[in-house]
């Protein structure tokens, strides 16, 4: 079976670095599945989930994971996938309950005079802390 390899890095670490068969990113110009042998590409990340889908050794079933960036690179070349973001987290290591702690103080923040606060800033941290929690729950009910 043809495979991939995925790193996902961040200015601190190395996030990942896995064989896939299957890469899905939420592109600036949309939803974007990355395959053995694809064509180069570079572009650019939204703050979203990434589905990554492996294949267990000596078998044909696919397992997939998923990650939250908050946006940045993806770059293909040659059956490497580099995503390189200033945060990444597998669903496995993200704390539910601290990342709906982040999307409530960012509500109050956007809901507060516009004088107080900075609203593109707010929107961020609502889209990152959204985007950890739905990935929480997407690996929940993957096990």
């Amino acid at each position: 079976m043809n495979v991939l390899k995925l790193q996902i890095v961040t200015p601190e670490k190395e996030v990942s670095s896995v064989m896939c068969v299957q890469v899905v990113a939420h592109a600036e110009d949309g939803l974007i599945t990355i395959q053995p042998s694809h064509a180069r590409l570079a572009t650019n990340l939204k703050i979203s989930h990434l589905v990554v889908d492996t294949v267990e050794e000596g078998s044909h079933q696919t397992r997939s994971s998923y990650y939250a960036v908050s946006g940045g690179i993806l770059f293909v070349e040659n059956n490497l996938l580099r995503i390189m973001t200033p945060a990444a987290e597998n669903g496995a290591s993200i704390d539910a309950a601290r990342a709906a702690r982040a999307k409530k103080r960012a509500e109050e923040r956007l809901n507060s005079p516009s004088g107080e606060t900075d609203r593109n800033r707010a929107q961020q941290a609502y889209w990152r802390a959204q985007t950890r929690l739905a990935v929480a729950e997407f690996h929940k009910k993957g096990q």
